[in-house]
């Protein structure tokens, strides 16, 4: 622009450039300036919103939220991801008309019930993931037909998330889920056995599996319904040891798995796990209890051809264990072509290291060239491996981070 151009002079498309790096509430302000000011403003800056989420306006009062609909009048159309925290069922549903090409999808503490469900469905049938959190209790006496109807028009969905404490999901006989579901997260669910048969019967490309806040436990049922989801990469369960059954079979079964999150181990399950689990990459284990058996079976899967990264939470496991289990992981691993030096054992006069002023339970961090990273803790008797190469990361982190990729929503410009 040469010294002493008049702004107005500028073309729309240049303008709209301008106007887009402005909130979206000034946008709507530069559009009352002039004829070609709200030409450019509205028809031209608006493409580049991808996402929204109401979080900051989520007290907003009915007469307020109608300030926000000029902005999905304007960006509806380009809008991808929605989140929506409070508001009242008809608004939200409202908005998300204006943006038939919204693809993810998620509620929180948005009061729906059966009749919001089925139009939800209607207006969105083509949603790729879809997230529930404190929605579906504030409308339990009724949430049944319509997440039925909801179910079964959104054949593209391939996540699904539900955290909703002590909501009772239907007591029909069926439900049919979306045939594609490739992630589905459960949390806080009363029929939780009922749910894993659902969706065992009806989502056979399923690809991650997360039950989290189980009311009471999961039932020999369940259990026998995961072991029917043999597609399964990534399994984060809940067991209890006071289960007077064996569930080895569940592992035996899930011979794709490549990441597993467990909070009990026992002699079973850790030799089946040992055993047919052989593309396992990463494990992590919240426990208070390993016996010496399941000790041995957790060095037979750190020597796995492909096993990674290895997290354990046990108050009870010895340093030495902790040392041979490291010493075994790194000594038979293939991983990052072998550039890492074999650690024999935790010398701390060899390796650098650094330790934390607590005298009762000191923590130290020893860090081995090449990239590995371990954290010991004398109190917890915490171990985390952690691979550090930038090039190649594929520690539990990245799972944590991949596994889900639909659904987590976040406000912001893309």
């Amino acid at each position: 622009m040469q010294c002493g151009t008049n702004i107005n002079e500028l073309p729309d498309m240049i303008l709209a450039q301008i106007f887009v790096k402005l909130p979206w509430q000034e946008r709507l302000e530069v559009e009352q300036v002039c004829k070609k000011w709200h030409n450019a403003g509205k028809h031209h800056s608006w493409t580049n919103f991808r996402i929204f989420n109401n979080y900051k306006y989520r007290d907003w009062t009915e007469e307020r939220v109608t300030e926000i609909k000029p902005f999905f009048d304007r960006c509806g159309r380009h809008l991808r991801h929605l989140q929506f925290h409070g508001w009242s069922s008809e608004t939200v549903l409202s908005f998300i008309r204006t943006a038939p090409n919204v693809q993810h999808l998620k509620f929180c503490d948005v009061e729906l019930n059966d009749e919001s469900l089925k139009m939800l469905a209607q207006i969105v049938p083509n949603l790729k993931s879809l997230g529930f959190e404190g929605s579906l209790r504030r409308a339990e006496r009724n949430i049944g037909h319509g997440l039925m109807e909801c179910f079964k028009m959104m054949t593209c969905l391939e996540y699904l998330y539900i955290i909703d404490d002590g909501v009772l999901l239907h007591q029909h006989s069926f439900v049919q889920f979306p045939p594609n579901l490739k992630f589905f997260s459960l949390n806080g669910i009363k029929n939780t056995d009922q749910i894993l048969n659902w969706v065992a019967k009806g989502c056979k490309d399923l690809k991650a599996l997360c039950v989290s806040g189980v009311y009471g436990r999961i039932n020999e049922s369940g259990f026998q319904a995961i072991s029917q989801m043999k597609n399964l990469t990534y399994l984060d369960l809940p067991i209890d040891r006071a289960d007077n059954f064996d569930i080895g079979y569940v592992f035996e079964a899930l011979i794709e798995l490549r990441a597993l999150k467990i909070d009990t181990v026992d002699v079973k399950v850790s030799a089946a796990i040992a055993r047919y689990c052989e593309k396992l990459e990463h494990l992590h284990l919240d426990t208070d209890d390993i016996s010496p058996k399941d000790h041995a079976n957790l060095l037979r899967v750190a020597s796995l051809p492909n096993f990674c990264s290895l997290a354990i939470w046990a108050s009870s496991y010895p340093k030495e264990q902790t040392t041979e289990l490291v010493n075994r992981q790194w000594q038979t691993s293939d991983f990052y072509g072998k550039i890492c030096q074999v650690v024999d054992e935790i010398d701390e006069s060899d390796r650098q290291q650094s330790k934390f002023p607590k005298e009762e339970h000191p923590i130290v961090e020893v860090q081995y060239q090449g990239g590995f990273c371990g954290h010991l803790s004398t109190q917890h008797k915490w171990l985390r491996l952690k691979n550090t190469i930038s090039s190649r990361p594929n520690a539990w982190e990245k799972w944590q981070s991949e596994k889900w990729q639909y659904g987590w929503l976040r406000a912001g410009k893309p």
